[in-house]
């Protein structure tokens, strides 16, 4: 296939090399003395000025003399006035400093200078300030919503990864622990939560219609944990076995929606503490929804905030996926309170530490606390998925990557520090140490660093060494130091299975570079089970597998703990395809993510992967449903550039028709979650496939009219494809959806539906008025993702359009987010623009973002830009591969069966 350009892989390569030689001491950080150990902070906001002013106290430890004080500050103004610098043992009087300088383009740093010396001790520095309440979801921020007709305002802070410093000036790194005492000065009328428990609350002596709040100080923690929100609050609450207070908070109205929530968490907490070994450290945990939020959730110490749609729900009404959703958002945000909160990353480029575990136990938690969801197999489908199809790129990034700045963070905040951090940690735990030996480890690990700042070694450390000696350091490391990961060719040899692994790239080029990987390998067969774990450190490898000529199909990778790919040989595969309807359902959606990426990259032929998933169209499984529709997915990309898209369609009506039939659009009194989620996903794959076929509209068209007229008479697990059929073959529903999307006071759910087809509507002039309208200040930034997504998925294959409308608005996109952060910048530039098999197009994305002007406009984007660009030359590959195989009638046939 072809390689990339030149200088995209030079980029590439030269960019990561320079990376993996940088050092700690290559990171651009504050000088380490003085060093802060507590804050005393009075904010004072001003909601209807969008202003806020504040004073704090910091008490600082100097181990040498200094004649300047160097800390964060961004888009506050520091009144140097009020700066004294005081000695804590009255040794001499207060320095005031001469000078204040600013240094907002390299990092957001403020200088404070001084005529004289101070010498080494202890001081309390204080100061007044005052800043912005942005509307951005960036530091300290304000949310605007209504109850009814009444607009209101929420105020709201978001500081991770670094923007504690928009709130107040501080050390704010990570490393920086101290102790913070909050008070806040506002209206009487609103309702002021943080990380603590209120200590006191009181008429401000000054203003008899405010009130000052003071909050206990919080234990010894990151700037970026520290969390405020005031508003109007309704809530509910209950307390856990060991008497933690827990409330879930909504603007008003929304309690009810609360209560599924607040189930999830407190039996999560319950589990935490005793998995984790150590009682949660607070005597509260409060979770509240925000009308506006750019994340899903933040892990504020005591104060976890969430989107209102991750957070609220009606149990009665929503869909599965969307109360699986939900619970898993907060066993994720319940898991930082020890991983990232109780014992926190050293520095950024230890990110992983806190997202990919965090990643993996979200699903260890929500499994136990519903194991009939089957949350492994999900994790498969989707998680891993996502990290192994980014991870083939050689545009790529090691799990632990060199951030020598800390603004750098924001370009691994992706798929590889959350899902392959997350799936090498399932890997420790289901194929390096086992379940046992994981939970104590980590029990070690939170005792021996609690309160404390870590590297990834310690975690090693707090394993025992494997069997044979080996150090789990030196198994693990392979998989977090390096980028990418193994393809394992599987063959049999009479009793011996004999294996091979190199570097997989998704566009199947073999690298230059080796690369090996020490893979735990566990094989599974159809009548044997599974046999003894076996580590493969080289390139090659043998297993004796007994009986192997009778023992059925014969596995490798059995319950995919391993995020890699296996290249069977043909008789091994032919084992595997006519017995995949009795594997595990684990193994099925592995075998058909494998076949489906090593088609891709052109390793096997398409002929492969067809016949598998017809043999897997008897499942039930929505799980396994799911990885069928995510592997026809790339094949209907390429299939709209070869204007085959509707031989796959019927390929497709023919695959699903059975189980489509079984499940219906009715659902049944007796349908459990499972049930549910699998006519959800045959419903999806009916309104991506159904092509001209008429037979469902009069069904679609009733559906329609119903949630028009009453939006609670349509089941959620129907209303996507309902959606999605409704607009791409009438323009009404489009204007319909829009006229409902834009009611001030529409759920949640609603809302990330309708966004999330509107797309898909077949007019092009009516693509582009979806694009424009995501500009206007109707959709909230937060949402505006969706609807571009949709278009992009529509026009997969064959249209630029989103590409070239990106181009024609960049101004008017940039002047919506404002200084919203860069990783909400680059998630709107992959909806707009990705996705597709022209190279042309990925020319033009490359030139364009590498033009000098745009590379200041969107900084921080070049890592998410160079993987756009090469998945769509990947793409591209694929498609020059079959277009040359067409002729041979290969591909006709197996989509004839």
């Amino acid at each position: 296939s072809k390689p990339l350009p030149d200088r995209l892989y030079l980029f590439i390569e030269s960019s990561t090399l320079l990376l993996l030689n940088m050092s700690a001491s290559d990171r651009v950080l504050l000088p380490a003395s003085p060093s802060p150990f507590h804050y005393a902070i009075h904010l004072r906001p001003n909601i209807a000025t969008f202003t806020f002013s504040g004073s704090q106290t910091i008490a600082l430890t100097a181990t040498s003399a200094s004649s300047s004080i160097r800390l964060h500050s961004r888009d506050i103004a520091i009144d140097i006035e009020t700066v004294t610098l005081t000695p804590k043992d009255g040794s001499s009087s207060a320095f005031k400093p001469c000078a204040i300088t600013y240094d907002r383009d390299g990092g957001s740093f403020v200088e404070l200078r001084f005529k004289a010396e101070y010498p080494a001790g202890e001081y309390a520095l204080f100061m007044n300030f005052t800043g912005e309440l942005n509307d951005k979801m960036a530091g300290f921020y304000r949310s605007s919503y209504t109850v009814g007709t009444t607009p209101k305002t929420m105020l709201c802070t978001q500081f991770e990864a670094i923007d504690a410093r928009r709130a107040f000036p501080c050390w704010d790194e990570p490393a920086r622990k101290a102790v913070f005492a909050l008070t806040v000065t506002v209206d009487k009328h609103l309702d002021v939560v943080a990380n603590t428990p209120v200590a006191r609350r009181v008429v401000d002596s000054t203003d008899a219609e405010k009130q000052v709040v003071e909050f206990l100080e919080t234990p010894k923690m990151s700037t970026y944990l520290l969390a405020l929100v005031i508003g109007e609050f309704e809530f509910v609450q209950a307390v856990t076995k060991t008497g933690v207070l827990v409330r879930v908070m909504s603007v008003q109205g929304k309690a009810e929606k609360c209560r599924f929530a607040l189930g999830v968490a407190v039996r999560a907490l319950e589990f935490l503490e005793d998995f984790f070994g150590v009682a949660f450290p607070l005597p509260k945990m409060d979770m509240i929804a925000v009308p506006d939020f750019a994340a899903g959730a933040m892990e504020n110490w005591g104060i976890v905030t969430y989107r209102e749609v991750d957070l609220l729900c009606d149990e009665a009404k929503v869909s599965t996926s969307q109360k699986q959703r939900v619970a898993s958002v907060i066993t994720h945000e319940l898991s930082h309170q020890w991983f990232g909160n109780l014992v926190t990353m050293q520095w950024w480029d230890d990110l992983w530490l806190n997202e990919g575990f965090a990643n993996m136990m979200q699903s260890l938690v929500a499994d136990a606390l519903v194991p009939e969801w089957n949350m492994w197999e999900q994790v498969v489908q989707t998680s891993q998925a996502a990290a192994l199809k980014l991870d083939a790129l050689r545009s790529s990034h090691p799990i632990q990557v060199p951030i020598p700045r800390a603004e750098d963070v924001e370009e691994v905040f992706d798929l590889i520090s959350y899902c392959k951090g997350g799936s090498v940690v399932r890997m420790l735990w289901g194929a390096v140490v086992g379940p046992e030996e994981f939970k104590a480890g980590l029990q070690r690990y939170m005792k021996k660093h609690a309160y404390g700042n870590v590297v990834t070694n310690d975690l090693w450390a707090s394993f025992a060494d494997l069997r044979d000696g080996t150090p789990v350091a030196d198994v693990l490391g392979t998989w977090t130091s390096q980028m990418g990961y193994p393809v394992v060719t599987a063959a049999l040899d009479g009793d011996t299975l004999k294996l091979e692994q190199r570097w997989f790239l998704s566009d199947g080029e073999v690298p230059k570079e080796e690369k090996l990987w020490t893979i735990p390998i566990i094989v599974g067969t159809e009548k044997g089970g599974k046999m003894d774990t076996v580590f493969m450190s080289g390139k090659t490898c043998e297993i004796k597998v007994p009986d192997a000529a009778n023992c059925g199909w014969i596995k490798v990778n059995f319950n995919q703990f391993i995020p890699m790919r296996v290249n069977y040989d043909k008789p091994m595969m032919d084992r595997l395809s006519s017995g995949a309807s009795d594997l595990p359902p684990l193994d099925q959606i592995g075998l058909v993510q494998d076949v489906s990426a090593l088609v891709k990259a052109g390793l096997v032929p398409i002929s492969q992967l067809l016949p598998l998933l017809s043999g897997l169209s008897a499942s039930r499984n929505d799980n396994v449903w799911s990885a069928i529709s995510a592997a026809i997915g790339p094949v209907s990309t390429i299939l709209k550039a070869m204007d085959k898209k509707k031989d796959l369609d019927a390929f497709v009506l023919r695959l699903i028709s059975s189980a489509l039939m079984e499940v219906g659009w009715e659902p049944q009194a007796s349908d459990d979650d499972n049930r549910k989620q699998l006519r959800a996903v045959i419903l999806s794959i009916l309104a991506a496939y159904i092509g001209d076929d008429k037979s469902h509209s009069a069904t679609v068209s009733a559906l329609f009219a119903k949630f028009v007229e009453d939006h609670d008479a349509v089941p959620m697990d129907l209303l996507g494809p309902i959606l999605r059929m409704s607009v791409s073959t009438d323009e009404s529903a489009w204007h319909q959806l829009k006229r409902i999307a834009e009611s001030p006071i529409l759920d949640g759910i609603y809302l990330r539906a309708i966004y999330s087809n509107m797309g898909f509507v077949t007019s092009e002039r009516m693509k582009r008025d979806t694009l424009d309208w995501c500009l206007e200040p109707v959709i909230r930034i937060q949402d505006i993702m969706a609807p571009m997504g949709a278009v992009g998925r529509s026009t997969a294959g064959r249209s630029e359009l989103g590409w070239h409308w990106f181009r024609e608005n960049a101004d008017r996109i940039l002047e919506r987010l404002g200084s919203s952060s860069a990783s909400l910048i680059s998630y709107v530039i992959k909806s707009c623009c990705g996705g597709g098999c022209s190279v042309e197009k990925a020319k033009e994305i490359e030139e364009y973002f590498g033009e000098a002007g745009n590379k200041e406009r969107f900084p921080m984007v070049g890592r998410g830009v160079s993987q756009m660009v090469e998945e769509i030359q990947a793409n591209n590959a694929f498609l020059a591969r079959e277009l040359e195989l067409v002729g041979n009638g290969g591909l006709q046939k197996a989509l004839s069966t």
